[in-house]
């Protein structure tokens, strides 16, 4: 199960415990942001998307809201700008060459970018209060926001060995959590006392889903040797959606916060990078149909696959599925959902703009 396993061998006497082994889980390869050849467009709108609005002409790399539903959001070029009740301010107008993500804090009031080298990125902490950066400390390859606090985590990995730490924006302060030999992993989700870590995700290999426990610092394992995994957690982890692809089988699998399955979702198939998981909401981007020979999420995210979505909201406590779009005009594949009140946003992979969709109460 490739490196990984070597966490799990090494820190066995602070307390490994299998969750569960997921036997219907199963293809995914890295994310990029990069733009490949796009496919044309669908056809102009029609007015049954009234409540669909392009908040943007400039195309998108990343974006987040803060608290206040402003949106803040970063260029192809790694510019940085708010909209603010329709009004657009310059924050960073700076290039940032190779920018390879963006990852925002829960109230968006910071944000960490990463550039440079594939293998080696750069890691800067941005304040959009003082339009200032602030560099991560070198080695760092991995990061992850507490999005209920204004904490960051990151992993250094040198020379097969890997420490995690916990950075606090408001008191400056780094605390070393735990040193482990590994390398090739990388953070996906933390909240108040755990944080998930995990290998990168290919249709080729199986991957693991570990978590690890920041107060007693034991591990507990969720799955592994599992082709193309990928997880999506709500901010309090209460909540996740679990992807996997063997045989050609997609899997999109329910999941509490201790990694008890709890189905399967009614809306179908989809990638967790599609949806926005909430403590009792899921919203998604759900293909209408998945080709015959597509490969997911490998197709998708290389950019071979582009989707025609329909979205759709789950309550998992009810089970009931509302459609919130389902228009073939315009096209629309659907990435990094967020919502602010009763308004939900996405990028749409066709023009690499942002959407925002009234969805009501």
């Amino acid at each position: 199960m490739k490196k990984i396993l070597v966490v799990i061998i090494i820190l066995a006497a602070v307390g490994l415990a299998t969750f569960f082994a997921w036997p219907y889980l199963r293809p995914l390869v890295s994310q990029t942001n990069s733009v490949p050849a796009i496919p044309p467009a669908g056809p102009a709108p029609t007015a049954n998307a009234q409540n669909l609005h392009k908040e943007t002409d400039d195309s998108i790399f990343s974006y987040w809201l803060t608290d206040a539903g402003d949106i803040i959001y970063v260029d192809q070029s790694g510019k940085v700008y708010r909209l603010s009740h329709g009004n657009r301010e310059e924050l960073i107008l700076q290039k940032i060459a190779d920018l390879q993500s963006f990852v925002a804090s829960g109230d968006g009031s910071y944000a960490v970018a990463a550039f440079g080298p594939r293998l080696a990125p750069t890691f800067s902490l941005l304040s959009v209060k003082n339009k200032t950066w602030q560099p991560l400390p070198t080695d760092v390859t991995s990061v992850v926001w507490d999005r209920t606090r204004n904490r960051l985590l990151y992993l250094k990995q040198t020379d097969g060995l890997a420490t995690l730490n916990v950075f606090d924006v408001s008191t400056k302060k780094t605390t070393e959590i735990i040193r482990f030999p590994s390398q090739g992993i990388k953070l996906i989700w933390t909240g108040t006392d755990k944080v998930y870590v995990g290998e990168a995700s290919s249709a080729n290999a199986g991957s693991a889903l570990l978590s690890l426990n920041l107060k007693n610092r034991s591990v507990s394992l969720f799955t592994k040797d599992t082709p193309g995994l990928m997880s999506s957690w709500a901010p309090d982890g209460s909540l996740g959606l679990i992807f996997a692809n063997s045989f050609k089988e997609n899997a999109l699998i329910l999941s509490d916060g201790k990694g008890t399955p709890l189905g399967k979702p009614l809306f179908g198939t989809t990638l967790p990078s599609k949806c926005l998981v909430e403590s009792q909401l899921i919203f998604c981007a759900v293909p209408r149909e998945i080709p015959s020979g597509i490969i997911l999420p490998d197709d998708w995210l290389t950019r071979k696959f582009y989707s025609e979505d329909k979205i759709l909201s789950f309550n998992v406590k009810t089970n009931e599925v509302k459609t919130l779009f389902d228009n073939p005009t315009p096209s629309i594949d659907a990435e990094q959902l967020n919502r602010h009140g009763n308004t939900l946003y996405f990028v749409n992979r066709y023009d690499q703009k942002l959407y925002s969709l009234v969805i009501g109460n």
